[in-house]
């Protein structure tokens, strides 16, 4: 048997259980966790308001990103992979009626949602090595193929906004760093960022005007749902395309006209990282999954690294929920399954 945490229904408290550990089919392995992060996209899952479908039978365990090590292999699972550690990323979208999340001490999971992880790699390191590497090596895939030479990001304080910050900076990118307070602008101070932006004093938008007038971004990366999504998309360039990769706020996108998009050809799209990675080739899939593990190993320069703040037990989720939600940008709390 094995303790979990539950959704018994949406937008409701989560309940831990106790519940038998699931047996691994055909193409998965099964994990003994040892940790996970709280993210935005796992509070929006428990809420009922993540992605396009949701489980219908409840219970259901929450929880969509973590490490752990291979305890059982399924039928056709490579044999090299027992005992091996390992970072993981679920889609409820994929297999929604047999979905099982990862806040539990085992995790039935698909071989091809591993990433693999060199030996001696730091749990804290291998829990948050999914969601945010494998969008931050997304978006780079974008601006490279935007043949773009600087983005507009309204979420760089995030810990994806930091990945982003250095891959940037080693591909010579210049990013527009959007943030939200003084405290926020200090922070990329210190990571040595040139262009910072506070979207919250009166002249963000003469000063974007002024950023994007500079340095011509053809690319912009949305996180906020309010009215900085009009404003950041009517700031780019004509041909211009804002990715909206998040809907933090969950408000109105501001006074945006038709015009922005009849006679400037500036655009919207969505980017959602469980829509993109199914359309990469598996090559491309390795490869950034190989260098998240790389970048993660002892030595490694931990470039896709994210800060935590603090570690709570499954017993303890909702106190570990209120310090995330308290301050996100401090970094990731993560639930321990095992020590």
């Amino acid at each position: 048997m094995m303790k979990a945490l539950t959704i018994t229904q949406y937008a409701k408290p989560l309940v831990l259980q106790t519940l038998a550990i699931p047996k691994p089919r055909a193409g998965e392995v099964l994990v003994k966790m040892r940790a996970a992060p709280i993210n935005p996209s796992d509070l929006g899952f428990i809420q009922g308001i993540y992605g396009t479908r949701r489980p219908t039978r409840l219970p259901v365990v929450a929880g969509l990103e973590g490490t752990g090590t291979v305890h059982e292999l399924g039928p056709d699972a490579p044999q090299e992979l027992l005992g091996k550690q390992v970072a993981l990323y679920l889609n409820p979208q994929t297999d929604w009626e047999r979905f099982h999340g990862c806040w539990a001490e085992y995790l039935p999971v698909k071989v091809e949602q591993l990433v693999p992880l060199h030996e001696g790699t730091d749990y804290m390191l291998g829990a948050c090595a999914c969601v945010n590497p494998l969008a931050a090596l997304g978006f780079m895939d974008i601006i490279k193929k935007s043949k773009t030479r600087s983005v507009i990001h309204t979420a760089a304080a995030s810990a994806l906004g930091k990945i982003l910050v250095n891959l940037a900076r080693d591909a010579q990118i210049d990013v527009i760093n959007v943030v939200r307070s003084k405290k926020e602008f200090c922070m990329m101070e210190n990571l040595r960022e040139q262009h910072i932006l506070d979207f919250t004093q009166p002249d963000f938008e003469a000063r974007l005007a002024d950023k994007v007038k500079q340095l011509n971004p053809l690319v912009a990366f949305n996180a906020v749902a309010n009215d900085l999504a009009a404003k950041v998309l009517k700031a780019l360039p004509e041909n211009g395309t804002m990715y909206q990769y998040s809907n933090i706020g969950l408000k109105p996108m501001g006074d945006l006209l038709s015009e922005e998009f009849l006679f400037k050809n500036r655009s919207i799209r969505g980017f959602w990282i469980l829509r993109y990675l199914p359309g990469l080739k598996p090559n491309e899939l390795a490869e950034m999954k190989q260098k998240i593990a790389d970048d993660l190993e002892p030595g490694g320069k931990h470039w896709f690294s994210a800060p935590i703040q603090a570690e709570f037990s499954l017993e303890k989720y909702e106190e570990a929920r209120k310090a995330y939600v308290k301050n996100m940008t401090k970094g990731k709390v993560l639930l321990q399954m095992s020590i």
